[in-house]
């Protein structure tokens, strides 16, 4: 068998039988002790050995010869006692010396084929995962409603793993992200998956009043309410057995979340004026800009709502964080608004290119879109250069939106109380949103993103403090 290190009798006995008695002196062969260039050069490995063949004397080895090849140690080969309890002689040693460097090529090529048949292996797995990556790359580029979700960053490639998984199943999907990132886009890849043909239903929470958004899902009968002549469908169930898309989903009253939650819950809902109960049987995706967490906190929506919708979770990363995907974005609007222009294609010059990386893209894509869409309706040009694309973007030092950390107001001012505390909170509540609208340009849905709220909430606030 094979073990780590060797053992040698002394030389002092070089003519004596090797007995399970006999005192056996620890140590190198003449070929690797000091004095040789393998002590000299594996000093380390050399007093290693000795330490081991040390132990293994002590466990009842009687000889014990290294394989060494290449000055790799490989392993040994060690003897115990005889079957018969006869002795070893000097002779016995020769022999497995003799024995040692076959024995030693014989085990160097099996654990170089083994090492061999691991990076086969390894490189099967690559290979498997690449033919994996490039078939999502494949399933993403598929037209949808003259769509494309191009992409080849890594954060991006997450997020269409985070697709893949959920549409495997039935579940409720929630996709975060800011605006402009393509949550409807994303929506859309999943309805696709495995209801292709089936309505894919929007109910936008944002764009619908509050008074009529219970009717725009569950649909109403004739004489709910005075001007319900007739009976009218919902969306839910238009739906069908398709998917029900609610947009900006953190923008839906609390009175009305009540509803939504029954009908995620027990899969029914009621027309508005019906006492009947209809079974859904579309699959539900929800998409939001805002933070629901921080929302849950200030009483704005639902934990238990929350938890049912998040079932399954998409969150797409900003424009910002996938810069390796700019340039074909870019390269594919320009080709599509070009075709739609009815000119021919054209080419992005590099410089205005890498200006296009180094925007921050606070509406991320669609911004971009328009960003190009005003640049080729500016220019007939079939190269579309820096001077082409917007002032914002010429600039050497853009604008960087700035991230929750770069909002600060000076927590070391001494406070003095000598107000309410309601008041003290107030101003100082005023102060973080002046601060984050300043550092935003007065932009109000970015400052909102700034603070962890959605554009409702911070326009709730601001009303109350009169700003």
């Amino acid at each position: 068998f094979l073990i780590p290190l060797r053992l040698r009798q002394s030389s002092r006995y070089s003519d004596v039988p090797m007995t399970e008695t006999m005192i056996l002196e620890i140590g190198l062969p003449t070929s690797l002790g000091p004095g040789s260039s393998f002590y000299r050069k594996y000093q380390r490995i050399a007093l290693r050995i000795e330490n081991v063949m040390r132990s293994l004397q002590e466990e009842g080895f009687r000889v014990v010869v290294p394989l060494i090849y290449e000055s790799r140690l490989i392993g040994f080969i060690g003897l115990g006692d005889k079957a018969d309890h006869s002795p070893y002689y000097n002779e016995d040693v020769q022999l497995l010396d003799a024995i040692r460097l076959s024995v030693s090529i014989y085990l160097h090529n099996h654990i170089y084929f083994e090492s061999l048949e691991s990076s086969r292996n390894q490189a099967r797995s690559e290979a498997q995962r690449l033919s994996q990556f490039l078939a999502d790359r494949r399933v993403v580029r598929r037209d949808l409603d003259e769509h494309t979700l191009i992409y080849k960053s890594e954060i991006m490639h997450q997020s269409v793993e985070q697709v893949h998984r959920a549409s495997g199943s039935n579940r409720p999907v929630l996709i975060t992200g800011e605006t402009g990132t393509g949550k409807e886009l994303i929506a859309r890849l999943i309805h696709h998956s495995d209801r292709e043909g089936k309505p894919f239903v929007v109910v936008n929470c944002a764009a619908i009043p509050a008074s009529l958004l219970e009717d725009e899902i569950f649909g109403h009968i004739k004489g709910a309410f005075t001007d319900a002549r007739s009976d009218r469908l919902g969306k839910a169930a238009e739906a069908g057995e398709g998917t029900l898309f609610f947009d900006e989903v953190g923008e839906m009253p609390l009175e009305l979340q009540a509803k939504l939650l029954r009908l995620l819950q027990d899969g029914q809902f009621s027309p508005v004026g019906d006492n009947r109960t209809i079974r859904a049987q579309c699959r539900f995706i929800f998409a939001t800009n805002r933070n629901l967490k921080a929302s849950i906190a200030e009483g704005l929506f639902r934990e238990d709502l929350y938890y049912r919708i998040n079932a399954f979770a998409v969150e797409l990363p900003p424009l910002r964080e996938r810069k390796e995907d700019i340039g074909a974005l870019a390269e594919h609007f320009c080709r599509d608004m070009a075709r739609e222009l009815g000119r021919s294609d054209v080419r992005i010059e590099s410089d205005a290119l890498s200006a296009l990386e180094s925007y921050s893209w606070p509406g991320n894509i669609r911004e971009l879109q328009n960003v190009l869409l005003r640049a080729l309706a500016g220019s007939d040009a079939r190269v579309m250069v820096r001077a082409d694309l917007p002032q914002e973007l010429q600039a050497e030092k853009q604008r960087v939106i700035p991230t929750r950390k770069s909002v600060a107001i000076h927590a070391t001012e001494e406070i003095v109380l000598e107000e309410p505390l309601n008041d003290l909170v107030e101003n100082y509540t005023r102060r973080v949103i002046e601060a984050a609208l300043e550092k935003t340009g007065g932009n109000r849905t970015h400052a909102a993103g700034l603070l962890g709220l959605g554009r409702t909430a911070l326009l709730y606030r601001m009303k109350q403090l009169g700003l």
